[in-house]
């Protein structure tokens, strides 16, 4: 094979895959609430709930009023825009019945363990938990950022299926051109997006590029924060303050949207996308095997 057909096949396996997120059945987060909780040396805290409440309020949400779940009934229900950011909880020490520090992958037994201690609100269904654990913090592969800086989780717990993401300390230095702060506000965007839309993906897969039927919910990628990976938009907030996020998929522009961008996207017009299993995949192995006879 030739360095031009290698580079063909390279190109058309990234065409296959990036796959923009369509709906697959599962539930998103309608209304939801946000609850901070940090972890450790987090020297952040009050910036991080600042970009919290600002982000909720700025005009990128509002592409988040695009996508939706569909009720047993036919309709669909979109996704309003989180209302309240709560006061934010500090867990260090957080520990199981044993008196065991519990790891940052035990997301639901560190909120168990707040809430038993009366340090954290009742879940509801609308809570959404965001970790932030600092440099200090080095158990549960919080050190390990060779797959990932981030990630979301739903956890069940008794009758209680807790929805939190995890922003890793190293989620400061690895996020393309932002470093420090900005690049865990741009990680934490990302997941935050990632939540609202497919919140239950072990249960039922909400929005992702991937047919989970093909790949099963354990290797799901492409969410709506997967596809815009690494661009990112800053803002002022109403307090002054330049922040930075991640772009996030727009379902109706088809791309990926920043503040920038905003001024072209009318909101109150929705795309419906019909999911259809594997159609990426034919449309890029036939320009694969065009490219390569033209080629050869």
């Amino acid at each position: 094979m030739t360095c031009r057909q290698v580079s063909l096949l390279l190109f058309a396996i990234a065409f296959v895959d990036a796959t923009p997120p369509v709906y697959w059945g599962g539930k998103v987060m309608v209304n939801s609430i946000i609850q901070p909780i940090f972890i450790g040396n987090y020297t952040k805290k009050a910036e991080t709930v600042s970009f919290y409440t600002q982000l909720i309020k700025s005009q990128l949400m509002t592409v988040m009023t695009e996508y939706y779940q569909i009720e047993a009934s036919g309709t669909k229900t979109y996704i309003n825009i989180p209302q309240t950011v709560l006061p934010a909880v500090d867990a260090t020490g957080a520990t199981d019945s044993s008196g065991n520090l519990i790891e940052a992958e035990q997301g639901a037994q560190i909120i168990d363990s707040l809430q038993k201690r009366n340090a954290l609100p009742a879940t509801t269904p609308d809570t959404v938990y965001v970790f932030h654990f600092g440099e200090d913090q080095t158990t549960g592969g919080l050190t390990d950022c060779t797959a990932t800086v981030a990630y979301h989780e739903c956890q069940l717990l008794g009758d209680t299926r807790y929805v939190f993401s995890v922003i890793k300390p190293c989620a400061a230095y690895h996020f393309g051109n932002p470093v420090g702060f900005d690049a865990i506000t741009a990680s934490a965007s990302h997941e935050l997006f990632e939540i609202l839309t497919d919140p239950f993906w072990r249960v039922k897969v909400g929005w992702t590029g991937e047919n989970p039927g093909e790949k099963g919910v354990a290797d799901l990628e492409f969410e709506n924060g997967d596809v815009c990976n690494g661009l990112k938009t800053v803002w002022r907030g109403t307090d002054g303050v330049m922040y930075t996020a991640q772009k996030i998929y727009s379902v109706l522009s088809g791309g990926c949207v920043g503040f920038e961008d905003l001024g072209d996207v009318n909101v109150a017009t929705v795309v419906t996308r019909t999911a259809t299993s594997g159609a990426g995949r034919v449309v890029g192995w036939c320009l694969l095997v065009f490219l390569s006879i033209l080629f050869s």
